[in-house]
């Protein structure tokens, strides 16, 4: 039997990640059209950790071509699709999660959980911001992280980012709804999920003139990666829901969602006019220095 040629395997044990790596791609478009492509991408997930490379890519989607992790069901705009909001599963693998942990929980020791926030959008919470790892190779996971939501959106891999933002929340805390500040970050709300899953939900912004009854769900498992931009940024709120007192939430596929505690790293980028604001800042310190 011959197989085509895409599909030989090569003889070169320094191929065979290469080859691995071209079956990732195939089986994307298989995974989750079947029964048998829901178990071809879940053995591809467990076998020869593949998480750790670029299995990031291999999106799963529905039959109609949508994220399983993103419910548009109740979604009354048509100017809301995918290109604004993505969700990728298992950015990272379970022993990088572990050790991103261990240094937050490091850093988070002595801080105790407040019950609101200063603008009153979070409750239950700690928070910290991360300029610097102690880890080094937590420093290349946030740098992998922020490449990946670049290549992801085709964006300048020399845009820049602020300070990793940490928000510890509680078992019994929220996020309520709220669009993240225009006067400090750029055009991108990212997030990478630790410890815990939790649903995220966008609503309508009443005051950009959206509908609020306009709903889409995203489904956050830890390892995941959510990201908004465009309208999802800017008109939508957001929010992480609030525990049930049942305990836990249901998903659209009938699936029980039970949130505990959860660490959640946000990635945002800076104002375009960001860079030239330091730029004349340190313009005007040399100039200061040389009078």
């Amino acid at each position: 039997m011959v197989w085509p040629t895409s599909w030989q395997i090569p003889c070169h044990a320094s191929c065979l990640v290469l080859y691995i790596h071209r079956m990732v791609f195939k089986l994307s478009y298989f995974a989750f059209r079947s029964g048998a492509g829901r178990w071809m991408y879940t053995l591809v997930l467990k076998c020869g950790r593949l998480r750790s490379g670029p299995a990031y890519r291999m999106i799963a989607l529905s039959a109609s071509g949508e994220s399983p992790f993103i419910d548009f069901s109740n979604c009354r705009d048509n100017t809301l699709d995918s290109s604004s909001i993505r969700v990728l599963p298992d950015v990272i693998t379970i022993e990088e999660e572990a050790r991103l942990v261990a240094e937050l929980e490091g850093n988070m020791r002595r801080r105790r959980y407040v019950a609101n926030h200063w603008d009153s959008v979070i409750e239950r919470y700690r928070e910290v911001e991360k300029r610097a790892w102690i880890d080094p190779l937590n420093a290349k996971i946030a740098q992998r992280i922020k490449s990946v939501i670049l290549q992801t959106l085709n964006k300048s891999l020399a845009t820049r980012f602020l300070p990793v933002h940490v928000i510890d929340l509680a078992e019994d805390g929220f996020i309520k709804p709220h669009v993240d500040s225009s006067k400090f970050s750029g055009g991108l709300v990212c997030g990478l999920s630790l410890c815990s899953s939790a649903i995220m939900q966008l609503k309508g912004d009443v005051e950009q003139g959206q509908n609020p009854d306009s709903i889409v769900r995203l489904l956050l498992r830890p390892r995941s990666l959510y990201i908004l931009c465009g309208n999802a940024r800017y008109r939508y709120a957001h929010e992480i829901l609030a525990t049930r007192p049942e305990g836990e939430e249901r998903w659209v596929d009938g699936r029980r969602v039970k949130r505990s505690r959860r660490l959640s790293l946000i990635f945002r980028d800076e104002r375009e006019d960001q860079g030239r604001r330091e730029e004349a800042c340190e313009t005007d310190m040399k100039k200061k220095q040389h009078e």
